[in-house]
């Protein structure tokens, strides 16, 4: 035992840490990509207001989905950890992935409004 009255190696593990981690990722991934759902769908609205109303609508629906799954999410693996339970499903990929597909119908309908 060393004389801070640690363990040495073993007490270098924090089984929170790694949890809160992939919280502040999955919240800095949801806000880059709303975001850029949001400037595009600004874009499209610049030429065509419905879809770009229409593109805004969906990429906030999205945000406010992939917000609510990332707290779950964090919630869950919180208490898989500590309990050595179970960790979460991966829904929240789901409607990141959707969140990416808008991105890209956003900018490829641009795409073929400026040709």
């Amino acid at each position: 035992m060393s004389r801070s009255g640690q363990d040495g190696p073993a007490r270098l593990w924090d089984p929170g840490a790694q949890n809160e981690r992939t919280r502040l990722a999955w919240q800095r991934t949801l806000l880059s990509l709303t975001v850029a759902a949001l400037v595009v769908a600004r874009l499209v609205a610049t030429e065509a207001m419905l879809p770009g109303l229409l593109l805004g609508g969906v990429a906030l629906a999205l945000g406010l989905g992939m917000a609510l799954l990332a707290g779950r999410r964090y919630t869950a693996a919180e208490v898989a950890v500590r309990t050595r339970g179970q960790l979460p499903d991966g829904r929240i990929n789901l409607v990141m992935v959707l969140l990416v597909l808008t991105i890209g119908a956003g900018a490829g309908l641009l795409l073929l409004v400026w040709s």
